[in-house]
């Protein structure tokens, strides 16, 4: 029998699950947020407090992302022709306007600070 692949991000066996060095199961589920074991796996290390905030307030941001009419048209353009890739792209190009991008804008505007920051 191969040996199971391994990476340096993780790797897995009959036994247990590995997320940079943490057993998932063990030492992660239940006591770290999808977000902390998000930067963990991205960055190699336990994020400190400020860094999960930050991450959460830019999640937050894409929440709505996807639902603008011109993200949806994209989608969909690009979902009925592959092939017209510029179409899908021309058809996601209004979401770039202030009409779109408004509350982004806003909330730069304003310097809003993140929660609990």
């Amino acid at each position: 029998m191969s040996e199971p692949m391994r990476a340096e991000v993780g790797h897995a066996n009959t036994e247990r699950i590995v997320l940079r060095g943490h057993d998932v199961v063990e030492e992660l589920v239940g006591q770290v947020s999808f977000t902390q074991a998000t930067l963990l796996a991205i960055t190699g290390k336990m994020p400190s407090p400020s860094a999960v905030r930050v991450a959460d307030a830019v999640m937050v941001t894409f929440i709505d992302h996807g639902m603008q009419p011109s993200a949806l048209a994209a989608r969909l353009t690009y979902a009925v022709a592959p092939e017209a890739i510029q179409g899908a792209v021309a058809a996601g190009l209004p979401w770039r306007t202030e009409g779109g991008r408004g509350a982004w804008l806003r909330a730069a505007a304003r310097g809003r600070p993140v929660p609990g920051g």
